[in-house]
């Protein structure tokens, strides 16, 4: 009887310890096993995408070269069980360098630490150099461009760094330092007064009465998505300047980003808005805006959600919203409070940013005493319609 052939598997040039085998799907697992003195000194197995059998072999090779020496005692004891980029992750999140942060970073950071750790999570902190990382990075560029591939730098060289503050690695062996991922393409877009008002009457017919006021302080207020669905009604109060004046509307905020402290005053043409919503917080979870459909306080995937739905039903009425995304309304309130006649610096006092001194930002939007905000808001005004010409 003729013996079956044993399938060929996808790697062909051997390394010490380097294993491979089919499973009963037909997909191949491909993995790194240490031997019994290389588990003693602290070595874990290592998995490997089978896809990239040269990779493979490569850190295969790496693996054991490291682990021999650090099994003879070559090697400094940091390497132990355990001191994986996981591990590392894990904690950094529990540190005070992480837990400090403002929510807002934290989120970013977790979801930047997730792509790290699906990534490289099973590896040990102590065999990244500079040229693996680089080509990561390379790939990551090409798939996903410079905004990502800076995104993914900057968060594994502030891991890096951790890990040298843990004694996990030597100091000054940043792999991440020097390397460059490009430069991303600065978003310059911005609404129109058509697409606001095709927003804000999708978010009327869909009762969405939330996003009615939502877009209202983004365009007129000029805040980032995430303080606007976690403000509450006692943020917002009336505060006379002088006896002579009339109450104006003020939303006392700290900021997410920046843990920066704002008072913003509320646009006149935002106050009916902002006025309903008050009305209608009773009937929700304790914030100025909430999910209808859910009775709950936005999330952000919640928030993105809804305003895909709105931004739809806009775009039949008004084809172009369709590639209006919510950041780009806090770059509208920017640039029509500059257009207005508002100085770069009033601006900046209600983007809470560094427009007026930072070139790039002040490229991107165009560009905190109540009086040089009040003047920043109240730029913001709708151009007058062209009265009709009277017949003779």
């Amino acid at each position: 009887m003729t013996r079956k052939p044993t399938p060929r598997g996808p790697v062909l040039d051997a390394a010490p310890g380097l294993r491979q085998r089919q499973r009963a799907n037909g997909t191949w697992r491909v993995w790194w096993e240490p031997t019994p003195a290389q588990r003693a000194a602290g070595a874990a197995i290592v998995e490997f995408d089978a896809a990239k059998p040269g990779h493979a072999t490569r850190e295969a090779a790496k693996l054991h070269d490291t682990w021999t020496r650090a099994a003879k005692g070559e090697r400094p004891a940091a390497p132990v069980t355990g001191r994986t980029i996981t591990s590392l992750i894990l904690d950094y999140q529990a540190s005070i360098y992480f837990t400090a942060k403002p929510d807002s970073t934290r989120r970013v950071y977790r979801s930047d630490m997730a792509q790290i750790a699906a990534k490289w999570g099973a590896q040990p902190v102590v065999l990244f150099d500079k040229p693996i990382v680089a080509l990561w990075l390379e790939s990551v560029l090409a798939e996903k461009g410079a905004t990502r591939a800076r995104a993914l730098r900057a968060m594994f060289s502030i891991l890096m760094v951790h890990a040298e503050l843990r004694g996990w690695r030597p100091e000054g062996s940043n792999p991440c330092a020097k390397l460059k991922t490009g430069t991303p393409v600065e978003r310059h877009r911005t609404a129109t007064w058509d697409e606001f008002d095709a927003a804000v009457e999708a978010a009327r017919r869909l009762r969405r009465w939330s996003f009615v006021a939502a877009l209202h302080l983004a365009v007129m207020a000029g805040q980032r998505q995430y303080d606007i669905f976690r403000a509450v009604p006692g943020d917002f109060a009336p505060l006379r300047l002088d006896a002579a004046s009339r109450p104006v509307w003020v939303w006392h905020l700290v900021q997410s980003k920046r843990g920066k402290a704002l008072a913003v005053p509320v646009h006149d043409a935002a106050l009916p808005a902002l006025r309903l919503q008050l009305m209608r917080t009773a009937m929700g979870p304790g914030t100025l805006i909430w999910d209808e459909a859910t009775g709950k306080a936005f999330t952000p995937d919640r928030f993105g959600h809804v305003w895909a739905q709105i931004r739809a039903e806009a775009a039949k009425a008004c084809p172009s919203i369709a590639t209006l995304q919510w950041r780009d309304l806090r770059r509208t309130f920017g640039n029509l409070s500059r257009a207005g006649g508002a100085s770069k610096s009033d601006t900046a006092d209600v983007l809470g940013n560094t427009a007026a001194t930072d070139p790039r930002l002040m490229r991107t939007y165009m560009a905190a005493q109540i009086a040089t905000t009040l003047r920043a808001v109240q730029a913001v005004q709708r151009p007058e319609k062209p009265k009709g010409r009277k017949e003779g």
